[in-house]
């Protein structure tokens, strides 16, 4: 089971992707939160394999690299406030951007990067 965390500014946001996560098999919703420093404490806490968090722009932001130096085996999907593409962050230095920020593509992104046992 490859565990998520959530990382939207948006209770809205939160409340869809929540959703759409509870429907798919082998992903499992580990936990939701709003500000960066309870994001660090979330993922070590959790032991999430994934992140889905809003960026206020393409530019990955500063506490991301932080987070990804301390788990480098932690995938990262960046969604723009823009919400018409998604990046892929690993290790703080991969970024590859994906063609939409639609479930599809971010789900199974995370499928595809994160293997499903530890």
């Amino acid at each position: 089971m490859i565990k998520v965390l959530l990382a939207l500014d948006s209770p809205d946001r939160h409340e869809l992707w929540r959703g759409l996560i509870e429907q798919e098999p082998g992903i499992e919703l580990v936990g939701e939160v709003e500000d960066p420093i309870d994001l660090l404490v979330e993922v070590s806490r959790t032991q999430a394999d994934a992140v889905i968090q809003e960026w206020p722009s393409e530019e990955t932001p500063g506490f991301i690299s932080i987070l990804l130096t301390e788990y480098p085996d932690l995938l990262v999907v960046g969604i723009p406030g823009n919400g018409d593409h998604a990046f892929l962050c690993r290790q703080a230095i991969s970024k590859k951007r994906l063609p939409t920020a639609g479930l599809h593509d971010v789900l199974s992104a995370i499928q595809r990067r994160v293997p499903a046992l530890r």
